[in-house]
């Protein structure tokens, strides 16, 4: 195991202009399908990037094209019911269920080794992920992804408590509204959030909200997964990255996830300055050090749960 707790102070040269993403959605089984967008060259070193439940490709763009600039193939992927990804009702929301879809898609993609970067939530169907095809997986870099049992977190439980608003058009300015306070105040420094950025967060949620507001309530709804009982088979390196609020104040990743996550053979935990919880828009150039300083699979084990 090695742990560090330091202040990450990079400089990392900007993006350079790349092209936009292609974008589409992948079947992965009867009625559900992943959206997918696609950056830099095909040929590149893979990187996976899980977002959270809100934001999509959008919430991740600056670290996507700043690796894709540096010759990585980026491939950013909704899960089932976040983002831009189909809202399948009677779908199975559980962790492990998330992650072997995003085996089946990866491996639609032609992608055998990547390395993953989750943000929230996703950093737990990554733990799975690597748990359970520890070949596919060569690192992992969790934004603020603690260890949690189900995707039910307080964080989509406030999602879910402001999504009703937005039926009518001033419920809909009244969301918007507390939304931007939401990520401003979680924020280091907010003049990331933008009128642009907000309706980009989400343009997702709006387009499909009976759908959205149903699948929620499965996900709050669907029976947790043994997170903690997976992570030993984890062989993969993995590096946790913190931010703090204006206000000083740690992210919601709690000190005893961090310590499990610690314990792992091949872990660092790493607070990244002038940064909130949302680091991949603060610190775009942080994160992308993280991918960049990841050691190679130190163990190679084909080790799954039971």
């Amino acid at each position: 195991m090695r742990l560090r707790l330091a202040a990450i102070c990079v400089c990392v040269s900007g993006a350079a202009a790349v092209p936009p993403p292609t974008t589409s959605n992948l079947s992965v089984g009867d009625g559900e399908s992943l959206f997918v967008a696609r950056y830099g060259p095909r040929d590149g070193e893979p990187v996976l990037i899980l977002p959270g439940p809100v934001g999509s490709d959008a919430a991740h763009a600056k670290v996507a094209e700043r690796l894709a600039a540096r010759g990585r193939h980026v491939v950013v992927m909704d899960p089932l019911g976040m983002g831009r990804s189909a809202r399948p009702r009677g779908a199975d929301y559980s962790l492990a269920a998330q992650s072997e879809r995003i085996a089946r898609a990866s491996a639609r993609l032609g992608m055998t080794r990547v390395t993953v970067v989750a943000q929230g939530v996703s950093a737990s169907i990554a733990w799975f992920l690597a748990a359970r095809h520890p070949s596919l997986i060569d690192g992992i870099v969790s934004i603020e992804g603690g260890i949690v049992e189900q995707q039910g977190t307080p964080g989509l439980s406030r999602t879910r408590a402001l999504a009703p608003l937005a039926r009518t058009p001033i419920g809909r300015m009244i969301a918007r509204r507390r939304f931007h306070r939401a990520l401003v105040d979680a924020s280091h420094d907010g003049a990331w959030v933008t009128d642009s950025v907000v309706d980009r967060y989400l343009a997702p949620m709006l387009h499909d909200l009976p759908g959205t507001l149903a699948v929620l309530d499965r996900m709050q709804r669907t029976a947790p997964d043994s997170t903690r009982r997976v992570l030993p088979a984890v062989r993969a390196p993995v590096t946790l990255l913190l931010g703090r609020d204006r206000r000083g104040e740690a992210g919601a990743v709690r000190a005893d996830e961090v310590a499990a996550l610690a314990a792992l053979v091949h872990a660092r935990v790493d607070t990244v300055d002038r940064s909130g919880p949302h680091i991949q828009q603060e610190r775009p150039d942080a994160v992308v050090a993280a991918v960049d300083a990841l050691p190679r699979r130190a163990l190679t084990a084909d080790r799954s749960p039971d």
